[in-house]
């Protein structure tokens, strides 16, 4: 976690010589360390950016991996179909049977 240092000392003596009084401006002071604190514990390291980065490369590959396998599943299945709905073509239109029987060579 990347640390800032606020210098209150600095913020008071500039906001005294702007005309606050030195209640406000110790107080004011106080709050923009506070809140400048608050906004520094949200930010990002460089490790904390490389582990994201790490994290999506692997995610990457991993998703990578998974759709090709999926895309092998996808054309056997679809090898399948084709054969299946040509197999049926074939059974149910007579013309394509006597086709068949001619480029084979089982029928003169």
């Amino acid at each position: 976690m990347a640390t800032m240092l606020f210098d209150t000392l600095k913020a008071f003596e500039a906001l005294k010589s702007s005309g606050f009084t030195e209640e406000q401006a110790k107080g004011l002071s106080e709050a923009l360390k506070v809140t400048q604190v608050a906004n520094i514990e949200g930010l990002a390291t460089k490790a904390d950016v490389a582990a994201l980065k790490t994290d999506i490369e692997n995610l990457r590959v991993a998703t990578k991996a998974e759709l090709l396998l999926v895309e092998t599943r996808l054309e056997g299945k679809i090898k399948l179909y084709f054969m299946l709905l040509a197999l049926l073509f074939l059974l149910t239109n007579p013309k394509a049977i006597d086709l068949l029987s001619k480029l084979l060579g089982i029928v003169k």
